[in-house]
């Protein structure tokens, strides 16, 4: 009788169990404490910004931008703890997007390490590298195996232009985005580390902006005066050995071409070594059998960041910039587009918000940015009525305050580009009213057009090209 009470409670606290622990599922789990001075790891990993981020949340990232082959080392006092690598765990979406380079989320296996202080060192893509490969010093630091020795001093040094080496159109050759991340971690209690590697690069999106009536054809780009090589590591790592030389330089490829429709845009991008520089970039172009050429404000551009340029190629070899100022936002360039009408090709368009003040500046083929000034003057019988132009610096004009704007509220003004006091150029600018917007609306920009893979928009630098003589 005793035997069979004894079963019955038993029976009963099992029940009792499965009911508290069903009761508990959805609840966050409390980190187990370490038993007998160990505890469990798993490790998430994903491109910088796509932890536990689906890949439709990155606007700004591209098919193939993410993992290919992956590789982690926990390391505790300077010895390899643990190893693992892309099949010690499972992908997301699914494992065979990393063939495509298409994981941006790696989950390994829970393992047991004891407890302390760890450093986590992670790599992604080494082999589209030459140290990645065969016998180089990245291939070295792959093939460490547990209980050898891995520390900062082995990750110190540089990749020859791994930009230059990334293939991702290719389907049946991709050479993939490489990346690297150091990561320190006190494993106290069982849990699951989430480490966000850093692509070596920086990516330049392209937009060339046709501001002509006709197409436009461009034939050729270039983009000089990037980094030749890079650190390994980023954050405080310089690499040593070869030096950095800022001698690397993007071209299209011969029969690479682009055609643009008039007023309207195409876009394309590049991969550049990571650059920290007090030089600008030099760019030059050629469309329709013109040279251009223009240098940027940017100097630097950090490895997992995106620069955006918007090239603006123009009916008249006088190119206009609009820049308008808000109260409370700051400013912001606003589009300049030249009229369809054929016959005035030296007329622009450009519409600003009532109550903001604008200032126009420009460029003359030939010529340096900051050579002249831009003098605003009425056109025809224009007046001041919604647009009055600064009795002390006539570059500049303030939007009236109005009410029941549209669009038929235009004001033609002149341009006249002078230098020392002589004129070079002129055109014609209508100018275009609107209400104020709400102030969400507008954009602020503060110089700095650079944004980490998965940043939100921002407006693009504004390159005026110039025709060189």
């Amino acid at each position: 009788m005793k035997k069979i009470r004894y079963c019955y409670y038993l029976a009963l606290a099992l029940v009792l169990g499965c009911l508290v622990a069903c009761s508990d599922s959805g609840e966050e789990l409390v980190p187990d404490t370490p038993t007998d001075g160990f505890c469990t790891l798993s490790i998430q990993i994903g491109a910088s910004n796509n932890v536990e981020t689906r890949a439709g949340d990155d606007d700004n990232a591209l098919a193939h931008e993410f993992m290919h082959e992956l590789c982690v080392f926990v390391v505790s006092d300077g010895v390899i703890e643990k190893k693992l690598v892309t099949t010690d765990g499972t992908a997301t979406p699914a494992d065979y997007a990393l063939e495509t380079g298409d994981a941006y989320e790696w989950r390994s296996n829970e393992f047991t390490l004891p407890s302390g202080e760890k450093t986590i060192y992670a790599f992604a893509n080494w082999s589209t590298v030459a140290e990645g490969r065969e016998d180089g010093a990245w291939k070295e630091i792959i093939d460490k195996e547990e209980g050898e020795a891995l520390s900062d001093a082995n990750l110190n040094f540089v990749i020859d232009d791994p930009a230059s080496q990334i293939q991702l159109e290719e389907e049946d050759d991709m050479k993939f985005i490489p990346m690297s991340v150091k990561q320190t971690l006190n494993l106290a209690v069982s849990q699951t580390a989430r480490i966000e590697l850093i692509r070596l690069v920086g990516r330049v999106n392209v937009t060339v902006t046709n501001n002509k009536v006709s197409n436009l054809a461009v034939t050729s780009f270039s983009m000089k005066s990037f980094a030749d090589k890079v650190p390994l590591m980023g954050g405080g790592f310089i690499g040593t050995g070869e030096s950095i030389t800022y001698s690397g330089e993007y071209n299209t490829e011969s029969d690479w071409a682009l055609l643009v429709g008039g007023n309207s845009d195409k876009s394309f991008h590049f991969y550049i070594n990571e650059t920290e520089s007090d030089q600008p970039f030099n760019i030059a172009l050629v469309a329709d059998e013109k040279n251009y050429s223009a240098t940027t404000t940017t100097t630097n551009i950090p490895r997992n960041n995106i620069l955006p340029l918007n090239l603006k190629i123009s009916e008249s070899d006088l190119d206009l910039v609009v820049t308008v100022y808000i109260n409370s936002i700051g400013s912001y360039p606003v589009n300049v587009i030249t009229s369809n009408n054929l016959t005035s090709a030296a007329t622009y368009n450009v519409t600003v918000p009532e109550g903001a003040s604008f200032q126009v500046t420009g460029t003359v083929a030939g010529m340096t940015e900051g050579d002249g000034a831009c003098v605003l003057s009425y056109y025809g019988a224009a007046d001041g009525t919604n647009i009055q132009i600064d009795e002390t610096d006539p570059s500049w004009a303030h939007v009236a305050s109005l009410s029941g704007l549209t669009g038929d509220n235009i004001t033609p003004l002149t341009v006249s580009y002078q230098v020392n006091g002589a004129e070079r150029a002129s055109c014609r600018l209508n100018v275009t009213t609107e209400p104020l917007k709400d102030l969400d609306e507008y954009i602020q920009t503060t110089g700095l057009y650079l944004r980490s893979w998965c940043a939100a928009p921002r407006w693009y630098e504004p390159i005026n090209l110039m025709i060189e003589q």
